[in-house]
């Protein structure tokens, strides 16, 4: 005669209730790793920086606040050579920037 079996319907439900709720943690676990490095990978194409091959600036004049002439011209000076440096980087020289300003202002003229 067969022994009797100890397991019961309930035993039988709680092992597979257990069962599908270890697959839905698993999928819910992948869910939010997919969704995370999508989250990384657009934070980074967005913070990337943009900007064109050489971009061209304008170093402007700053005011000497010590009193000292010494100081005079040197932090643009300083600033100048710093960005000559970078290979993203055109200075726009003091006479391209006056044929620019002229260019701009005769066109405001004209309008």
């Amino acid at each position: 005669m067969p022994a009797p079996s100890i397991e019961t319907p309930v035993s039988a439900s709680v092992e597979r209730h257990h069962g599908s709720h270890r697959g839905r943690m698993i999928l819910v676990a992948m869910a939010m790793a997919g969704a995370l490095v999508l989250t990384g990978w657009f934070w980074w194409s967005q913070t990337r920086a943009r900007i064109p091959e050489r971009a061209s600036v304008v170093v402007g004049d700053f005011a000497n606040s010590t009193g000292d002439p010494l100081f005079d011209g040197s932090l643009r000076r300083a600033v100048v050579i710093q960005f000559a440096q970078s290979p993203y980087l055109n200075i726009l020289s003091d006479s391209k920037l006056g044929e620019v300003l002229q260019d701009l202002g005769a066109r405001l003229m004209t309008s």
